[in-house]
């Protein structure tokens, strides 16, 4: 049996139209502090308890921390993400990794993808990152009409120390925690070199 490929190219949007700029809730929110990784999460987590929903939104995913193990895409609150998000397929210390960020909540226009972490191995390490681009699949030959089409971040990801990272990502009122693996790179592992 032949496989069938089937091409799909991702079409880039700048959403840094009127209304779609970081608000200064998003880039003075906190990064999670504690003296262990229990009460690092614990801080995550009670922020996504408090974290403004859309209104009328009842059918959101429990907003907890996820931590993925072998497969992918993974959910937390109002996101799902992909891409290099577990110990099979592991970003690199300090190298761009590919993950894809998608909030229940989308627009070919919104608020910025903010991500903010702490190396829950060393504890000292945190990060701010933000990402304004979104992108929508696009399957050549076809044409799917505007109303159709879903939108998120695609993003080329760079934590900078190993460890297991807990990382909060927030795009408006989409919220959601994820505890990504991190490898030096070169590191050997039962799936491979990463």
């Amino acid at each position: 049996m032949t496989a069938k490929r089937r091409l799909i190219r991702i079409v880039l949007f700048s959403s840094a139209a009127a209304g779609a700029a970081p608000t200064l809730a998003a880039q003075t929110l906190l990064i999670p502090a504690g003296s262990n990784a229990i009460q690092i999460t614990a801080a995550a987590e009670r922020e996504g308890a408090a974290y403004p929903r859309v209104a009328g939104a009842s059918d959101a995913e429990p907003r907890t921390c996820a931590l993925p193990w072998f497969s992918a895409p993974v959910k937390s609150g109002e996101f799902k993400i992909g891409g290099q998000v577990s110990p099979v397929d592991p970003l690199k210390a300090g190298q761009r990794g590919k993950i894809w960020w998608a909030p229940v909540h989308y627009a070919k226009e919104m608020p910025p993808l903010v991500l903010r972490g702490r190396n829950l191995t060393t504890m000292k390490d945190t990060v701010r990152l933000t990402f304004t681009g979104v992108a929508t699949p696009v399957t050549p030959g076809t044409r799917t009409p505007e109303s159709q089409r879903v939108y998120f971040f695609p993003s080329g990801t760079t934590l900078p120390t190993a460890g297991r990272w807990l990382v909060i990502a927030t795009s408006g009122a989409n919220w959601g925690c994820f505890v990504l693996t991190v490898v030096p790179p070169g590191t050997k592992t039962r799936f491979g070199v990463w």
